[in-house]
């Protein structure tokens, strides 16, 4: 199925770093929080379940200590109860990491989930995008002021001490992992009208079309429809989220800057593909299991999103490490970003250095071409152009957790 990746990551470290991972007892989650704490940095590993979370916290320690390789000083990790299924949980988590923690460099949106027909959230939402992506967001939204808390370098005591840079010097990292899956994924019409919830808190979109090349494909066969739409429009809004997050960031910082403010810290996003990995959410797929990649794989495409400088704030890296700039960041935001952060030296980023090593290429699908916006009645539905529907799906997704937030007041 998926291509061996050339685990090439720079080995860069990460001690003082603080890092957030979703759904790190398990999966993807708990590969991407070894190769951090094995880097020196400090893992929140939020978790639905505690009991859990301490047993993956001490087999990753396990593993560390038995590693040949020699890692001299380990980070650590931080347990700290999440539900993304409910909003009061979410909540509770970023209150808590306040308590110990004054700024954040790494926020991994990793939780998934495959969710059944009729599963809903505690805040009534279906479950699969109640989870990945409002849950998400909220998490992120409540977290932004630590993300934009600026690095306080501390004064050394002595001509060794202090004398490597931040590991997050040039700005804190938000990523999603989302799926090539939101290729497939479709909004109904009902999110375009008013306060736009229309069927994400009720019957799933049916997007039981043809798709791929010459309309070769079908969803269907494999799961009911329900199933394959919910999880394919979570990883949608994971990307969506991503591209219109990047621009609200700058947009903000230069609004400071032109008030005569200090601009917050740099972030920059991304969401990616890990590639078709054997975790335990495919409770469907164990007979492809042994074709997939492993976690500790796709942790490697993880770790290259939140080290690397080589794609567009925004962008979408896929399964073998190329990214694409599916939203024309470069030609349309890139200059506000560069008002936004002057100090960020453009030789530091290759991706200006490089133009055009981030273009769209993902060959058998066209993103501009696609309506993301459909109907459960299949009647015909007028094209949408996916940043409308990106800042539509802002729009709603801030609405419902401000309007949460006020009831809870």
């Amino acid at each position: 199925m998926d291509s061996k990746i050339v685990n090439h990551t720079t080995v860069r470290d990460l001690t003082n770093a603080i890092c957030i991972v979703t759904g790190a007892n398990s999966g993807t989650g708990y590969a991407i929080t070894q190769l951090l704490v094995e880097r020196g940095a400090t893992v929140i590993m939020g978790c639905r379940s505690i009991q859990k979370c301490n047993h993956a916290s001490k087999q990753i320690q396990n593993a560390i200590a038995n590693n040949n390789r020699n890692i001299s000083s380990p980070g650590r990790m931080h347990i700290i109860q999440l539900d993304l299924g409910d909003l009061y949980s979410v909540k509770n988590f970023v209150s808590e990491f306040s308590i110990e923690y004054p700024r954040l460099d790494v926020l991994v949106n990793n939780a998934g989930v495959i969710s059944q027909v009729g599963e809903r959230t505690k805040q009534g939402l279906e479950a699969a995008f109640g989870v990945m992506h409002i849950g998400h967001f909220a998490l992120t939204k409540w977290l932004m002021p630590f993300l934009l808390e600026p690095l306080v370098t501390p004064v050394a005591t002595s001509t060794e001490e202090h004398s490597s840079p931040h590991p997050f010097q040039s700005g804190a990292r938000v990523v999603n992992l989302a799926s090539e899956a939101y290729m497939f994924g479709k909004f109904d019409i009902s999110l375009m009208h008013a306060e736009g919830t229309g069927d994400l808190a009720g019957e799933m979109t049916d997007n039981c079309e043809n798709f791929g090349p010459y309309d070769m494909f079908n969803c269907c066969p494999f799961q009911s429809c329900p199933v394959t739409n919910g999880y394919a429009r979570a990883k949608l809004a994971n990307v969506l989220h991503i591209n219109e997050l990047q621009l609200h960031l700058d947009s903000n910082a230069v609004q400071l800057i032109r008030n005569g403010y200090t601009a917050p810290r740099r972030v920059v996003t991304a969401s990616l593909h890990p590639g078709s990995v054997s975790t335990n959410i495919h409770w469907s797929l164990d007979t492809f299991s042994k074709l997939m990649r492993t976690s500790a794989e796709a942790a490697h495409v993880i770790l290259h999103a939140i080290q690397s400088d080589d794609f567009v704030p925004g962008a979408y890296i896929d399964a073998m490490m190329q990214s694409h700039d599916l939203q024309k960041y470069r030609k349309l935001h890139l200059p506000t970003h560069l008002e936004a952060f002057p100090d960020i030296s453009k030789d530091s980023l290759p991706f200006i250095r490089a133009p055009g090593i981030d273009s769209f290429s993902l060959p058998v699908w066209d993103w501009e071409k696609k309506n993301l916006i459909g109907s459960m009645s299949k009647d015909s539905v007028e094209m949408v152009p996916n940043d409308v529907v990106a800042a539509q799906l802002w729009h709603v997704s801030e609405k419902f957790v401000a309007n949460w937030e006020q009831a809870q007041n």
